[in-house]
């Protein structure tokens, strides 16, 4: 992986994140519009969500265009743009919000039915062990039905079907009463028992503990009370769904615009024009040039020259009088001799 990659990668990585949320938040809008649209007809329903996808894909274009065109000053464009992302932001927020807001009471209904069930559930297996523990022991019921049926069978008891009339009939029938009550409670006891084992078992199969149906409300509510300020769960659970919307809108709204921010490669301001130089600060620029060929001539021909100054004029290709100038200014300096002979100029490299 080269620098270039490594440099790219957030705004790579930008781009990716803009793309996921923007999707989630089209197919959103898109499954909101179909369901309202297929209430009428399915192929309204497809109207509507290829309507409600359009607008959830332009949305982000919509922001982007408004602050590009406010960058640019372009009032009209901006006022534009900023309208249509006003209707879409509004679309995408009611369908958002409409699917957030029902999901979350689903939850928070079903997670209510789950508890107030085990509540329920709780209680019914409290009540039976309350009542098993308050029972006195019973034989068996298939124990006790020979005897009942024995004794129903004395002579003069009539099968106890009837009011006792005899000292035969009362004192059998009276222990048959007996045999029936113990009869009976052995069988609720059985009923107790069963309930007891049937509620355990119900209990332990359950995947999850639900305590709040709605825990994020419930758990927001007992902090803002620890706080000392009283909020009820209920009251809690209606604006949470605006968490997941707002997440969804700012985010898709402005994630071109924050996308094309990362890692922006900047063009480097153009340096100020210089000022051309003055006329005199070219005259000794030039002549500062001149100069030099003059005694880059010297050395290459041995140090002096023995011509006339329109012969040494032409091989600079400069005026007479300007050669004359240069050559003085070069001696005031002390870097060359200048001397007069009958046949012209002699001049000689001065040795530093």
């Amino acid at each position: 992986m080269n620098n270039n990659t490594i440099r790219a990668m957030p705004r790579r990585i930008g781009f990716l994140g803009a793309f996921l949320i923007i999707s989630a938040s089209a197919l959103l809008g898109a499954y909101y519009g179909f369901t309202l649209g297929s209430h009428l007809a399915p192929s309204i329903g497809l109207v509507f969500a290829a309507a409600a996808l359009g607008g959830e894909l332009l949305k982000p274009l919509a922001v982007l265009g408004a602050f590009e065109a406010l960058r640019s000053r372009e009032i009209l464009r901006a006022l534009l743009c900023s309208l249509m992302a006003v209707v879409c932001v509004a679309y995408s927020f009611t369908a958002e919000l409409s699917l957030a807001a029902g999901g979350r009471g689903d939850m928070a209904s079903e997670r209510g039915a789950l508890r107030d069930n085990t509540e329920a559930l709780r209680r019914s297996r409290t009540r039976a062990e309350r009542e098993l523990q308050q029972l006195t022991f019973a034989r068996p019921v298939k124990e006790l039905e020979p005897f009942i049926a024995k004794l129903s069978a004395t002579p003069g008891a009539n099968g106890c079907a009837t009011e006792p009339d005899g000292p035969i009939s009362r004192k059998v029938c009276g222990k048959v009463a007996e045999l029936r009550a113990e009869a009976a409670r052995s069988k609720r006891r059985y009923e107790l028992d069963q309930a007891i084992v049937n509620a355990g078992a119900v209990l332990s199969g359950q995947s999850k503990h639900v305590s709040h149906a709605d825990p994020l409300a419930s758990a927001l509510s007992a902090y803002a009370t620890a706080s000392g300020h009283q909020v009820a769960a209920d009251t809690l659970a209606p604006w949470l769904a605006l968490i997941p919307v707002l997440f969804l809108e700012l985010g898709s709204s402005l994630a071109l615009v924050i996308a094309r921010s990362i890692d922006v490669q900047r063009k480097p301001k153009r340096p100020a024009p210089r000022k051309p130089p003055s006329k005199k600060v070219r005259r000794e620029q030039k002549s500062g040039a001149i100069g030099g060929n003059v005694v880059e001539l010297l050395k290459i021909r041995g140090g002096e020259i023995k011509s006339g100054q329109r012969g040494l004029a032409k091989a600079l290709g400069v005026s007479k009088s300007r050669v004359n100038e240069i050559l003085h200014e070069l001696a005031s300096a002390g870097q060359i001799a200048l001397d007069t002979t009958c046949t012209g100029t002699r001049i000689k490299l001065v040795a530093a």
